[in-house]
């Protein structure tokens, strides 16, 4: 993040905040979040994978995950396993995390 100089940061007259998303689609980092620590907590565990995000984008639509906390410990979880993609695919419609949880 770039450092201003206070008496820049002063002469500010407008600060806009887009909370609802309309100014700008900030959908795409959460997706690209969500896959680099899913990566790099599997790489700490001597997996090197590289988790597509359509994989993940299913996941997260037929789930019923609450949070991306928990979608990454699903995907982490089945990468996890010797058949990552069967496991997914197995995955319930509306399922959650303790699904994987007890399959792993």
């Amino acid at each position: 993040m770039p450092s201003y100089p206070l008496s820049r940061i002063s002469s500010v007259n407008w600060l806009i905040f887009d909370v609802d998303g309309v100014l700008m689609d900030a959908s795409m980092s959460y997706d690209l979040a969500t896959k680099y620590t899913v990566e790099n907590v599997l790489r700490d565990f001597g997996r090197d994978i590289k988790l597509d995000l359509e994989i993940l984008r299913n996941l997260r639509k037929r789930g019923s995950f609450g949070d991306d906390y928990k979608l990454s410990e699903a995907l982490i979880l089945s990468f996890m396993d010797d058949d990552p993609i069967r496991l997914i695919e197995d995955f319930p419609n509306g399922g959650k995390v303790d699904w994987f949880r007890e399959k792993v």
